[in-house]
């Protein structure tokens, strides 16, 4: 039993792992052809461009709502008194100033001279001066080259008479008459450059109060002018500054 020695296992041999060394992926991209080129620098261009327009719109647009432009207006034309068959026009004329503001609205004075031809057999008055001191304010529908307008005016209206008799024997002095009227306008205008447009101006008149002297006599014994409405229709052009 002495002779029995202890049995060890015997040693098993050591196994030795392998690195394996990954090689990089190398993606190849294909160059893009000379149409694919051609076709991106023309959408880039494009969307520049795109771009540009709508800032540069974006800008006009900002400047149109800040900026006012005022104007000058010269006019001719006629003004009748429809209910008065028997007053005829002569002519009319007159010069406005304005401003046009941002947000479509006109505000605009002046001053409109109309003369008249008392055609009565019994009338002490043959030739009538008529002064129309205006302000009123409009509004503009649309911006661009052609613009319609709506509004209201009052006026301060004064009227100057040749005194007649029945025989033509003439005074040497006139008969005045004062008035307020109130009334609308209609008009539309066509811009022919940024600093030029040309018109048609509609303007109606209803009276309101009148003051007349102790020597005024009737057109006819029976009414008075003042006592009518009248309207003026004028053509005109107009300086933008």
């Amino acid at each position: 039993m002495n002779n029995l020695s202890t049995q060890q296992p015997a040693p098993q041999p050591v196994q030795q792992t392998q690195q394996v060394q990954q090689v990089p992926m190398v993606q190849i991209v294909a160059e893009p052809s000379d149409y694919e080129k051609e076709n991106n620098e023309m959408k880039d261009e494009i969307v520049s461009a795109v771009r540009a327009e709508i800032k540069a719109s974006q800008e006009d647009e900002m400047e149109a709502v800040v900026e006012d432009t005022y104007y000058v207006t010269g006019l001719v034309g006629s003004s009748e008194y429809p209910g008065a068959t028997d007053v005829k026009s002569n002519s009319s004329t007159g010069i406005l100033v304005g401003v046009e503001t941002g947000d479509n609205l006109i505000i605009e004075g002046g001053f409109i001279y109309s003369s008249y031809y008392l055609d009565q057999y019994y009338s002490y008055y043959r030739d009538l001066d008529q002064y129309n001191f205006t302000v009123g304010a409009k509004y503009s529908f649309l911006k661009g080259r052609v613009s319609p307008t709506v509004g209201a005016l009052v006026s301060y209206t004064t009227r100057s008479y040749d005194k007649v008799y029945r025989n033509d024997y003439r005074y040497d002095d006139k008969e005045k008459t004062t008035a307020f009227d109130v009334g609308f306008s209609a008009g539309v205008d066509l811009k022919v450059s940024d600093g030029f447009a040309v018109g048609v101006d509609f303007k109606y008149f209803t009276n309101v109060t009148q003051k007349t002297s102790d020597n005024y006599w009737n057109s006819d014994g029976n009414y008075k002018v003042e006592d009518f409405d009248y309207y003026v229709f004028n053509i005109n052009g107009k300086i933008f500054f």
